[in-house]
């Protein structure tokens, strides 16, 4: 991400921009699924992994912005930002695919991306002390 601090000068609270592209890679997905049937009994509750219908690699858009002010030594900041969904989660190919969750469940996947909005709070603090170079004597 880039970040551009919106006011110049030594104001308490520094309000800043910023932006960004987001590289993701996915670990795991899983359903957990449940069918309620009218006069009989349920379905109990199974966990279905779905990671073989699902696009490992995904890429997003993030745009934020915040304040940061200066707390003892160091940095609060916050941030909120909004990721935006470039890539599908998922591929036309694959909305079918997953035998258990369609005959058992009557559950097959849609098209979507991932949206998000979110709230950053935090606090940085600098250990980076320089020290002076000493001259020489010659």
């Amino acid at each position: 991400m880039i970040q551009y601090q919106v006011k110049k000068g030594e104001s308490k609270l520094n309000p800043f921009v910023s932006g960004g592209v987001a590289l993701e890679y996915m670990l795991a997905a899983n359903v957990d699924a449940e069918q309620k049937r009218t006069g009989n009994q349920s379905i109990e509750v199974k966990t279905v992994a779905v990671l073989d219908q699902r696009q490992k690699f995904n890429a997003g858009i993030l745009l934020g912005a915040g304040i940061k002010t200066r707390v003892a030594g160091g940095y609060f900041i916050a941030e909120l930002r909004y990721a935006y969904g470039v890539t599908k989660v998922n591929s036309p190919g694959t909305l079918m695919s997953n035998q258990i969750l369609l005959n058992d469940y009557k559950l097959s996947d849609g098209l979507f991306k991932v949206n998000s909005v979110f709230l950053n709070v935090g606090y940085v603090h600098n250990f980076f002390n320089p020290k002076k170079k000493l001259k020489r004597k010659k």
